[in-house]
C-alpha cells in the first residue's frame, strides 16, 4: 500500500509538471490600431480589460521630419522598452516596436505615445498571454527598402514556443501578411501580424505589396523564465542503479532532489520524479531476483 501511494504521488507530480509546461504557450488576446492622426501625443485604449501578466506589444509609425518618441506609457503603469531600433524609411517615415510585460494588476488600459514635435501618428497595440515568467526579446530583425517584397531579415529563435510579431509599413495600397502569419490590424498602409512557432529555427517576415518604399520588422518574444522552453541536458542514459536513492517528500514539501547524472542541477520535478521511480523499480527488480 505504501509503495502504491508513493507511485501515485510521483505520477501526480509528473502530470502536474507536464500540464504546467504545456499551458505555457503564447496566445493572442486582443488588439486595435488608430491613425494617422496629428498631434504631439496620441492615446489608444484596448477594447477590453488587459489581463495580469500580459505581454503588450506596440507598433508605432511617425510621419515627421525630425520628431522623436519621448515617452511610451499606459494607465496600468507598465514600463515600456524598445523591441527594435528606430527605423527611418523613405519620406522620413519612422517606425519602431515597443513592448512591456509583468504588471501584476490588470484592468482597463490606454497606451499613450508622446513626441518631441507635431507629427502624424499611427499606433498599434496588442495583448498576448501565455508568458508565465514574463516575456523578453529573443531576437529581432528590421530592414527598409523598395519593391514588392518587404523582407525583415532572418530571426533565429532559441526556445520553444515563441511568439513572432511582424510589423510592416508600406507606401502601397495592396498589402498581404507573411506566409503563415495571422493579420491582426491594418491602419493606413501599415499591418501587424503574428505567428507562434513551436520549433527552434530561423524565420523571416516577408510582407507582399504592389510596389514602393517599405519597412519590415520581426521580433521574437520568449518566456523570461530561466528554464522556459528548455529541452534539458542531452540524454546521458539510465542512471547508475548503485547511486543512492532519496525518499520522495510528502505532498507540499517542495521539489524532489537526489544525486544523479540524469538530471541537471535545478531540474524540474518531472525529470526528478521519473528518475526516482525508475531507480526504485530497478532496485525492487534486483531484490526479487
Amino acid at each position: 500500500m505504501q509503495w502504491a501511494m508513493q507511485c501515485a504521488r510521483v505520477l501526480a507530480l509528473v502530470t502536474f509538471s507536464c500540464a504546467t509546461v504545456a499551458s505555457a504557450k503564447p496566445e493572442y488576446r486582443q488588439s486595435t490600431c488608430i491613425g494617422p492622426q496629428p498631434g504631439t501625443s496620441l492615446g489608444l485604449a484596448f477594447p477590453q480589460d488587459v489581463a495580469p501578466q500580459s505581454l503588450l506589444v506596440v507598433g508605432v509609425t511617425v510621419l515627421g521630419l525630425t520628431s522623436q518618441i519621448t515617452a511610451v506609457t499606459d494607465s496600468l503603469g507598465h514600463q515600456f522598452r524598445p523591441a527594435s531600433p528606430l527605423q527611418v524609411g523613405a519620406f522620413n517615415v519612422m517606425t519602431q516596436v515597443w513592448y512591456a510585460t509583468g504588471v501584476a494588476a490588470g484592468g482597463p488600459d490606454t497606451v499613450t505615445i508622446s513626441f518631441s514635435e507635431l507629427s502624424q501618428i499611427i499606433i498599434y497595440v496588442h495583448e498576448y498571454g501565455g508568458f508565465e515568467g514574463g516575456a523578453e526579446v529573443d531576437a529581432m530583425a528590421s530592414a527598409v527598402g523598395t519593391g514588392t517584397q518587404m523582407i525583415s531579415g532572418p530571426v533565429t529563435t532559441t526556445t520553444v514556443p515563441e511568439l513572432l510579431f511582424a510589423y510592416g509599413v508600406s507606401h502601397a495600397t495592396a498589402f498581404t501578411p507573411p506566409a503563415g502569419f495571422t493579420t491582426r490590424e491594418q491602419c493606413s498602409n501599415d499591418m501587424s501580424a503574428d505567428l507562434v512557432v513551436e520549433t527552434v529555427g530561423t524565420w523571416n517576415a516577408v510582407f507582399e505589396q504592389s510596389d514602393g518604399a517599405w519597412t519590415s520588422t520581426l521580433v521574437a518574444f520568449k518566456d523570461a523564465s530561466p528554464d522556459a522552453g528548455s529541452a534539458g541536458p542531452p540524454d546521458a542514459g539510465p542512471p547508475d542503479a548503485g547511486q543512492p536513492d532519496a525518499a520522495l517528500p510528502d505532498a507540499g514539501q517542495g521539489p524532489i532532489s537526489f544525486r544523479t547524472s540524469g538530471c541537471s542541477v535545478g531540474a524540474g520535478p518531472s525529470c526528478l520524479a521519473l528518475l526516482w521511480l525508475y531507480r526504485r523499480l530497478r532496485r525492487d527488480k534486483r531484490e526479487r531476483q
